[in-house]
C-alpha cells in the first residue's frame, strides 16, 4: 500500500493542527517553519526586559467552546493553567492619557465613555455590536471534498453562491477523523 504524505508550510496553530489531524488519518507529515519556534502568532518573545505575548488576541476558546474542544483533542490544554487577562491592550499617550481595551465589554464601554463622553452614542453602538458577536457559535464542519473525493474548484465556487447548497452534506466516511 502506498504511504500517504502531506507537506505543511507553517507551524502556527493551523499548520500544527493540520499535521496532527493528518497523522490521525494515517498520513506521514512534514511541517516546515521559517522561524526557530513553532506557534506562529501564538508565541511570545523577550526584548529589553519586556515579554511580548503575540497570542493574547489569538488564543480564544481556552476555557470552553469549539476551539477548546480542538485544543483538548490535540492535547494542548490538559493540565495547563489558563490565564484570563482583564486587559487585552493598553495604549499610553504622550499627555498621560491611557486607553485600555478591557476583556469585559461593560468595563470597556464605561472606560471609553470616561475618555470621550461626547462619543457616548457611537461607543454604545460599537459595544452593542461586539456583544452581538459574542452570541455567535463558530461554524466548524468538515470541508467539502474532505472525504477523499475531488471536486472541481468551479463546482465549489458555484455551491457557495447557490442558496440551495447552503448546507454541506455530512454523509462522509466515518473512518476519517476531523476536528470536532
Amino acid at each position: 500500500m502506498e504511504e500517504k504524505s502531506i507537506i505543511i508550510i507553517g507551524a502556527g496553530l493551523a499548520g500544527l493542527s493540520a499535521g496532527c489531524y493528518a497523522q490521525m488519518n494515517g498520513y506521514r507529515t512534514q511541517i516546515f517553519e521559517m522561524h526557530t519556534t513553532p506557534g506562529g502568532l501564538c508565541t511570545s518573545w523577550k526584548r529589553k526586559g519586556y515579554t511580548f505575548d503575540g497570542c493574547i488576541h489569538w488564543l480564544m476558546g481556552s476555557r470552553s467552546g469549539v476551539f477548546h474542544r480542538f485544543y483538548e483533542e490535540l492535547g494542548a490544554v490538559q493540565d495547563r493553567r489558563m490565564v484570563d487577562h482583564e486587559e487585552w491592550l493598553r495604549v499610553e499617550g504622550p499627555e498621560g492619557k491611557t486607553w485600555i481595551v478591557y476583556a469585559d465589554l461593560d468595563r470597556l464601554e464605561q472606560h471609553m465613555v470616561e475618555l470621550s463622553p461626547a462619543d457616548a452614542g457611537v461607543i454604545k453602538e460599537f459595544c452593542n455590536a461586539a456583544r452581538l458577536f459574542t452570541r455567535f457559535e463558530t461554524p466548524v464542519q468538515k470541508a467539502p471534498g474532505a472525504d477523499g473525493t475531488a471536486r472541481h474548484a468551479q463546482d465549489a465556487q458555484d455551491d457557495a453562491h447557490d442558496p440551495s447548497h447552503a448546507q454541506v452534506q455530512q454523509d462522509l466516511d466515518p473512518g476519517v477523523r476531523v476536528p470536532l
